[in-house]
């Protein structure tokens, strides 16, 4: 778990412990037909996506997609 915790606290973009699709999914083009939520999150999962970087809420859109079976 420390290992974890340092790499947050240096930024996942290089990290072996997420899969390289999780930070593709940022490059994706947007969708079309958005729409502005609020979502509450645990405090740890939203530092866990924006030590990714920029895009973390386009990441966390993608994996609730491939979650909910609309993205394959």
């Amino acid at each position: 778990m420390r290992g974890l915790e340092e790499e947050l606290r240096r930024g996942l973009n290089d990290s072996l412990r997420l899969p390289r699709e999780w930070l593709e999914i940022a490059s994706d083009p947007a969708v079309p037909g958005k729409a502005k939520v609020t979502l509450r999150l645990d405090e740890d999962v939203l530092r866990f996506f924006r030590a990714m970087g920029a895009g973390h809420l386009t990441r966390i859109n993608g994996l609730v997609m491939e979650a909910s079976g609309l993205k394959l």
